[in-house]
């Protein structure tokens, strides 16, 4: 699957993928100098049962040091 998203100045982006009750299951290497617009990570999802995944995409300024976090929701519907 691929994660989506837009960033309005340069910095260093993770993606965290939890389960509905808290448990971590994917973290992603840092990925440094992401430039402003729009960009993607990809969150390999193989394995993953249907239902309810909470994400959180952490970016860091490296002049400000500055961490921000953005928390989403979302739902895996696999094939059957």
């Amino acid at each position: 699957a691929i994660c989506r998203f837009y960033v309005n100045t340069q910095c260093d982006v993770r993606l965290k993928v939890y389960t509905d009750t808290g448990f971590s299951m994917f973290e992603s290497e840092k990925i440094s100098d992401v430039p402003p617009g729009l960009n993607s990570i990809e969150w390999p999802c193989r394995g993953v049962r249907t239902g309810l995944y909470i994400g959180v995409l952490e970016g860091s300024e490296s002049k400000s040091r500055r961490l921000l976090r953005e928390r989403f929701y979302f739902i895996v519907a696999a094939p059957r």
